[in-house]
């Protein structure tokens, strides 16, 4: 079951504009959340004034980076010469997967 976004309908593309005041806290705060849902900032904003889900997508970059650390740390465990104690391999790839679950 996808949790999908609702697509917009044809001829439903936003063209007026209308000026808000923020501080520069709160816009900085609502640029990152937008930026984290990989929404515009005016996306976000539509979506969370109508009640809309505004739901963070899983950069999938950042996970795949930390899959291929957590490989990286196994290969350097395979190789004789360059052993790390297993104790620090098993804490490397532990905070691997906790970081890859906060993703």
């Amino acid at each position: 079951m996808a949790r999908g976004f609702k697509k917009k309908e044809e001829g439903t593309t936003a063209t007026k504009t209308k000026e808000i005041r923020l501080t520069e806290a709160d816009l900085a705060e609502i640029m990152d959340r937008a930026s984290k849902a990989q929404l515009t900032f005016s996306e976000y904003m539509r979506r969370c004034a109508l009640g809309r889900r505004t739901d963070m997508r899983y950069d999938v970059d950042a996970i795949n980076e930390l899959r291929r650390v957590a490989d990286l740390i196994r290969e350097l465990n395979k190789d004789s010469r360059t052993a790390l104690p297993e104790d620090e391999v098993r804490a490397a790839l532990v905070e691997a997967v906790r970081a890859m679950k906060r993703v």
